[in-house]
């Protein structure tokens, strides 16, 4: 099974250029095998590694369903089973994510945090799981997707319109779990915090790695 994470991201020389230093020297430093991780971006960032996806869409909150299927677009023949669209402030456990889709024979399997909006179900845009062929009718079906939605309830729709149910999922949010003890069992880490300046999200990357990979044990501030 060959899975591919998915990250939505920008270059802002500031908070998300910082996230995506942090991703890349953290969980994405890792390898594991059949698992690869591509992030995409908008116009007018600067190339610095092989696995970037640019497109042409302005970067902008209101245009990250253009910018989404821009970048599926440019991966239509890459050979993957499932994907995992997350975020610039998310921490991803490679090895655990594969190991919980390893067993999924579903072709139309989709998951994530439900939310509902419009009168559909959505995968939260933090992380969702969609399979190969769901992101192609994503694809073949751009002039049905909802631009002027947010994408992960735009995503909702069209797959909805398709046949997937979506199954939840679990995730380890930060700022639910302040003063307690980071744990190891989580595939998806949200590290969102209600810190105006969001400062404390990249220093978060680095604690979880440690958990894992160093034996520590850090309590959530």
């Amino acid at each position: 099974m060959k899975l591919l994470i998915f990250v939505l991201s920008v270059k802002d020389n500031g908070l998300y250029s910082a996230y995506y230093n942090a991703q890349r020297a953290t969980w994405d430093n890792l390898i594991v095998p059949d698992v690869q991780t591509m992030y995409y971006f908008g116009k007018g960032a600067a190339r610095e590694h092989s696995n970037e996806i640019h497109t042409d869409a302005h970067e902008a909150r209101y245009n990250v369903g253009m910018k989404f299927i821009k970048a599926l677009e440019q991966i239509k023949e890459l050979d993957y089973d499932f994907m995992f669209r997350t975020n610039s402030c998310s921490y991803v456990d490679k090895q655990l994510l594969h190991d919980h889709l390893s067993t999924i024979k579903d072709d139309k399997y989709y998951s994530g945090i439900m939310g509902d909006c419009n009168g559909y179900k959505y995968g939260s845009g933090c992380g969702f799981i969609m399979t190969k062929k769901l992101a192609d009718i994503l694809v073949e079906q751009k002039d049905k997707f909802r631009y002027d939605w947010v994408d992960d309830i735009a995503v909702g729709e069209r797959l909805a319109n398709n046949g997937a149910t979506i199954v939840t999922s679990k995730r380890f949010d930060f700022e639910q779990h302040r003063g307690e003890q980071i744990p190891k069992d989580y595939f998806h880490y949200r590290l969102r915090h209600l810190d105006p300046h969001r400062a404390p999200e990249v220093q978060y990357m680095r604690e979880i790695f440690d958990v894992k990979y160093n034996n520590k044990q850090v309590i959530i501030k």
